[in-house]
């Protein structure tokens, strides 16, 4: 649920999806839809509440998803457990923040951070590094191009932007898609993870 003007489209994606997944599993077919959201939109969303309390005898499970047990994350991290103290792994417990340890770990880093924003600025700290050494794309260039994304973003309440703004500089978006910093639809580009957009924006506040 992202602005009023496309939460509505979004929507309706979903009651087409699901509406079709009823049909097959009325013809027979064994397929089942995973349907996310935010508990927030679903205890107040009314287009949700109503979407997911119309079952037609195909009840849904609701399976919450929370912060990982001291156990998983033990399993997880293996060994490197000694080396982070209580409070970075209560931070590594939610999947985004370790979903970003473990990318700096594979390349290579072994970050220093207190809290998510520490963490997400280490991330943005390598990606700038890796970009100008493996990609040979300059602080100026790459901020350049952030600056036209995200002004873009911002005058339009929008997540993403259409894809011809960014054809000014195709070497910074190709090097960003490559490594994993922005997704490209048909017309439209947005970043993978809607944190590394509200970073951004927030760093350029402060």
């Amino acid at each position: 649920r992202w602005t009023a003007a496309h939460s509505a489209a979004a929507m309706n994606v979903c009651k087409e999806l699901v509406r079709q997944v009823r049909s097959l599993r009325r013809g027979g077919n064994n397929i089942v839809i995973v349907f996310a959201c935010r508990t927030f939109d679903l205890e107040n969303d009314l287009e949700i509440k109503n979407l997911l309390g119309k079952s037609e005898n195909q009840s849904f499970t609701q399976i919450p998803i929370k912060e990982f047990s001291d156990e998983q994350l033990k399993e997880i991290l293996g060994s490197d457990t000694a080396a982070l103290a209580n409070s970075q792994i209560r931070i590594l417990s939610m999947p985004q923040n370790l979903a970003v340890w473990m990318q700096l770990k594979q390349d290579g880093i072994r970050p220093d951070f207190r809290s998510a924003t520490e963490l997400m600025r280490r991330f943005w700290e390598n990606r700038r590094q890796i970009l100008e050494q493996k990609a040979g794309i300059s602080a100026e260039q790459l901020n350049e191009f952030l600056h036209r994304l995200l002004d873009y973003i911002e005058d339009n309440g929008e997540i993403s932007a259409p894809t011809v703004i960014t054809q000014l500089n195709p070497k910074v978006r190709d090097a960003l898609l490559s490594y994993g910093v922005l997704q490209q639809g048909q017309t439209r580009i947005s970043f993978c993870h809607q944190r590394y957009l509200d970073y951004l924006i927030a760093e350029r506040l402060l």
